[in-house]
């Protein structure tokens, strides 16, 4: 029983390295009957379940990893307050943060506190792209930039994160945690709106965000604030190669062709703000205005996408 016990473990953590969360999940399942007091078989199954976002499950198996267990594992509570979270059971993620000293008001129901501010890592398991999101707990946060329509989010959308860092963001003097994103929780009612514009200069440009902020929207001129980053650098990872400048265009290299995204709730709204902005400054000019929306990727079995450029979990 030892030898096939032992077998099956290796199994499961091969499938689990290979991305195959679905085979993995189901080996520590089986692992679990055979030896039903090893701690790591839960929090492995748990772990499994985290990554394919069935979030009942992850619970249930890492709630019990911290039953078994007589010591506190970080882990396995960061696990079940991310899987409590995501399920809305506050009072649960409230007793499990207040377990490893999570600083969270005292009170009931949802929590809503001020983490300060990250950097998320959207769709970590395709195309990412990375922006700033005001954290509201330790692992939820509200998007605060407008994302590209490809990637399925909208800005003030609120994202649940993963709890391990993936590296730093250097910006504006101030250093930013890098997060994974893991779901969309809260859908944002701003449809972003990809509008192209004349602006003679960066005081036109402005004039635009600034008629766009008391209405709650955000407008963003992607041609100053767009950066497409290489993988290691979105990951805030230092590394040598002159072959790529990642490099926003400085003030002295204006386009007058601008290219905005602008999270809004109504379209009524965002036409009478451009047809001000026009009227307000001499060559502003609106040429033209796009609504795209796309659908959520979703990760595949397979993938190993929460793994940081140095391998670790």
């Amino acid at each position: 029983m030892a030898w096939f016990n032992s077998k099956l473990e290796n199994q499961a953590l091969e499938a689990f390295d290979q991305g195959n969360l679905e085979s993995a999940s189901e080996l520590y399942l089986q692992a679990i009957k055979e030896k039903p007091l090893r701690i790591d078989f839960y929090y492995m199954a748990g772990l499994c379940f985290k990554y394919l976002r069935k979030w009942e499950e992850s619970l249930t198996y890492n709630l019990q990893a911290i039953e078994l267990n007589d010591e506190i594992d970080e882990a396995a509570h960061w696990n079940a307050a991310i899987a409590a979270t995501a399920l809305g059971k506050w009072d649960i993620a409230r007793k499990v943060w207040n377990a490893v000293g999570m600083p969270i008001t005292e009170g009931e129901g949802e929590i809503v506190e001020n983490f300060g501010f990250a950097v998320i890592y959207l769709n970590p398991w395709g195309a990412g792209e990375t922006l700033f999101a005001e954290r509201i707990d330790p692992v939820r946060a509200r998007i605060v930039n407008v994302p590209f329509p490809k990637s399925g989010h909208r800005y003030g959308d609120i994202v649940l994160h993963d709890g391990a860092p993936i590296g730093q963001r250097e910006a504006q003097g101030q250093t930013f945690t890098i997060f994974n994103e893991m779901q969309v929780l809260e859908r944002s009612p701003y449809l972003t709106y990809n509008v192209t514009v004349t602006a003679e200069s960066p005081e036109d440009s402005a004039a635009l965000t600034e008629l766009v902020e008391p209405t709650g929207g955000m407008a963003e001129d992607w041609t100053r604030t767009t950066s497409y980053l290489c993988k290691k650098c979105s990951y805030g990872v230092p590394h040598d190669d002159d072959d790529h400048d990642h490099d926003l265009a400085a003030e002295d290299q204006w386009v007058t062709e601008r290219e905005f995204g602008i999270g809004m709730a109504s379209r009524e709204k965002l036409d009478e703000i451009l047809l001000e902005w026009e009227a307000n400054g001499p060559g502003r000019r609106v040429i033209d205005i796009t609504l795209e929306e796309y659908p959520l990727p979703e990760p595949e079995d397979g993938q190993t996408w929460w793994l940081g450029l140095d391998g670790e979990h």
